[in-house]
C-alpha cells in the first residue's frame, strides 16, 4: 500500500513491544511480552484489520480480472 520501512516498523513496534503483568495477592508480579499480536481493544487493531482488508480486496480483485476465480450468480 506504499508504506515506508519506517512507518511499517513503527507499527512493528507498536504490536511486538506490549508487555503484561499479573497481580499476585495485590502486588505486581513481573511483566511477560505478548506473543500472539494485538491486546484485545487496542486502538491500533481497527486500523490494521481495514489496511489488511483493503489489500485482501485488492488482491481478490486481480485474481477475477486475470480469470483465475469468478463468482458464482445467486437469484
Amino acid at each position: 500500500m506504499g508504506f515506508g520501512a519506517k512507518w511499517m516498523d513503527w507499527m512493528w513496534s507498536c504490536s511486538s513491544t506490549a508487555k503484561f503483568s499479573v497481580l499476585v495477592n495485590g502486588e505486581p508480579a513481573g511483566f511477560f511480552s505478548s506473543t500472539k499480536g494485538l491486546r484485545q481493544g487496542d486502538p491500533l487493531s481497527p486500523y490494521l484489520f481495514v489496511m489488511g482488508m483493503e489489500v485482501l480486496s485488492v488482491l481478490i480483485r486481480r485474481a477475477v480480472e486475470g480469470g483465475f476465480i469468478s463468482g458464482c450468480k445467486i437469484r
